[in-house]
């Protein structure tokens, strides 16, 4: 499913088994900003 913008409040991925090709755009800072909320969102607590 395709997205674009910055990871939504609350957003829970947990159950999630997709394969994620995050793109990012180089000065985009709205979207970096929540760049590491979504990356422990995917990873559902795991490292």
């Amino acid at each position: 499913m395709p997205f674009h913008g910055p990871l939504p409040e609350n957003a829970d991925m947990s159950g999630s088994q997709a394969v994620v090709l995050g793109v990012y755009a180089e000065q985009d800072d709205r979207v970096h900003a929540t760049r590491d909320a979504a990356e422990a969102a995917l990873r559902g607590g795991r490292t």
